[in-house]
């Protein structure tokens, strides 16, 4: 599965993603919603703009772990599988920054 479709939800793609990339700091990705030609894509972006929705859904799947001590794995390897809009942040160090025209 590629991770080239924005969605709000599983099975409602909103827009596209343009690039996916790791950086020091964690996981980047850029995209835009197709608000002109989806009636989701203008409420998910009505959304972003109220600062209703701030975080990201991101779905993998473990190529490669190592268990830690005391509990959890650390993963090596992973298949990025899907990211998606989501009303809360699932990890407390990610946001969604809108360019300066969505803003």
């Amino acid at each position: 599965m590629s991770t080239d479709a924005l969605c709000a939800r599983y099975a409602q793609v909103v827009g596209t993603w343009d690039a996916v990339s790791v950086e020091a700091d964690g996981l980047k990705v850029s995209g835009k919603l197709l608000g002109e030609d989806v009636a989701r894509a203008k409420e998910v972006r009505a959304l972003l703009r109220a600062k209703s929705v701030t975080g990201l859904s991101v779905g993998f799947m473990t190529k490669k772990a190592a268990p830690r001590k005391g509990g959890g794995r650390t993963i090596s390897d992973l298949g990025l599988v899907a990211v998606r809009v989501g009303a809360w942040k699932r990890h407390f160090e990610s946001f969604l920054q809108p360019t300066a025209g969505d803003q």
